[in-house]
């Protein structure tokens, strides 16, 4: 990401072409990002059933329950767990 966007600053003003080639980059890795979200890192299931947690952070249902059970705190930011709201999410 961090390269897509220095080329666009080099590039940007070589035209138009350029600047739509690489916003196309960008919004094929921003689905690409998308997609990665609906997996749990933690167990790497492809999840609907999933749970945020105060942080913001999403993971699947049953692991954010164990997170709350049995680490108190989430397992990318470490931030403390005062309770997590499951969510679906759709195709």
């Amino acid at each position: 990401m961090k390269e897509l966007r220095e080329d666009f600053r080099t590039d940007c003003c070589c035209g138009r072409k350029v600047c739509t080639k690489l916003m196309a980059k960008l919004q094929l890795e921003k689905e690409q990002a998308l997609q990665d979200s609906r997996t749990c890192i933690i167990c790497d299931n492809d999840e609907k059933n999933c749970a945020i947690l105060p942080c913001v952070h999403i993971f699947c249902a049953n692991c954010c329950w164990h997170l709350d059970m049995y680490g108190n705190k989430c397992a990318v930011c470490r931030t403390e767990i005062f309770g997590w709201m499951p969510i679906h999410l759709t195709d």
